[in-house]
């Protein structure tokens, strides 16, 4: 029987070994919020969990890893089993797995602008379900960052109305739980909704305005950086001289990324050079 990863996967960028493996387990898992100053996250814990993280560690390459509470629960006949440890059995894969091979330019060429709408549009309907559950479980801590997600979405859309109007329920649910960092995002697509939304150059300048009075009274490094950039941009729509805002913000997106390799440093850096 072939084993993934025995062979190696043909793509256009080369030739690469994957290797997979698995760890099963079943039983009670309990779940809830914790964090604080309007940073929450989830959390699991149970015996499912504690059991699959078990068998996980067990298992090798090309295993499949499952307790003994799994085998009892599901009624998997042995046969099919065998025992690599007390209480752990490695599930025999008897369907041989075919190797992959992909030839020739199979995936055509998109542009960011051909991807972005249905990037969108997909996030949206995610973040719609997320904002369903958040609301039917009074879920508070995590509506400003579904609602955020959805602002963003629909700017990218240039459905500025319902951005604008998704952007003030942020508003809302940041100031309820108290959160700086939505509280600041909310602040900054006002602005650069209300920019893209006006027809004036005097109404816009005093959006560009506004950023810098944020930016005179912000302290923290990830702010400052965003309000440069956010500025930058702006001005270089109006055809005014953006070079200051944009070096700012390059010098320190860089210095963000060598403390924090976050992909979205990177990427702004990476456009401001492009500039």
């Amino acid at each position: 029987m072939k084993k993934c990863g025995t062979s190696p996967l043909h793509t256009p960028y080369g030739k690469f070994k994957m290797g997979v493996k698995v760890g099963l387990s079943c039983g009670r898992v309990n779940w809830g919020i914790v964090g604080q100053d309007g940073k929450y996250t989830y959390y699991f814990k149970g015996e499912a969990i504690d059991g699959c993280t078990k068998s996980e560690h067990i298992a090798e390459k090309n295993e499949i890893v499952l307790d003994d509470n799994t085998v009892r629960r599901l009624r998997i006949d042995k046969k099919h089993l065998t025992a690599i440890e007390d209480g752990y059995f490695n599930l025999l894969l008897r369907t041989p797995i075919p190797d992959l091979k992909i030839t020739g330019s199979v995936i055509p060429e998109f542009t960011n602008e051909d991807l972005q709408p249905l990037i969108f549009n997909s996030v949206i309907k995610f973040k719609e379900k997320a904002l369903e559950i958040d609301y039917e479980l009074n879920l508070k801590p995590y509506l400003p960052y579904h609602l955020l997600g959805k602002t963003i979405c629909l700017y990218g859309l240039k459905n500025y109305e319902e951005a604008n109007k998704y952007n003030e329920m942020l508003h809302n649910a940041a100031k309820e739980i108290n959160s700086k960092e939505h509280r600041f995002k909310y602040h900054v697509l006002k602005e650069k909704i209300s920019f893209k939304r006006s027809e004036s150059t005097e109404n816009r300048m005093n959006n560009i305005e506004n950023l810098k009075a944020m930016l005179s009274e912000e302290t923290e490094e990830v702010s400052i950086a965003a309000l440069n950039y956010e500025i930058s941009f702006m001005l270089s729509e109006l055809n005014l001289n953006a070079s200051e805002f944009a070096g700012r913000a390059m010098k320190l997106y860089r210095k963000l990324y060598k403390k924090t390799p976050r992909i979205d440093y990177r990427n702004r850096y990476e456009e401001l050079q492009g500039s």
